[in-house]
């Protein structure tokens, strides 16, 4: 059957300003082949920050996995 997991960029759901511990653009591609290849969908979850915008270490890693 079809299944989804969701994961964070970092260590905590949505924006958290202390929070530096974003995996590297490699392990995301890992865990997304390793989904994918099992029939998954991965739901990769980036928290704004309050003023609307995307943090720059997760726009960043968005940015590398589309170029690859």
């Amino acid at each position: 059957g079809y299944w989804e997991t969701c994961m964070t960029m970092n260590k905590h759901w949505g924006y958290n300003e202390a929070d530096k511990m974003y995996k590297s653009t490699t392990t995301l591609i890992q865990m997304l082949i390793d989904i994918a290849s099992k029939g998954g969908n991965f739901l990769l979850n980036i928290g704004p920050m309050a003023n609307g915008k995307f943090p720059p270490e997760s726009i960043e890693r968005l940015n590398q996995i589309g170029s690859g």
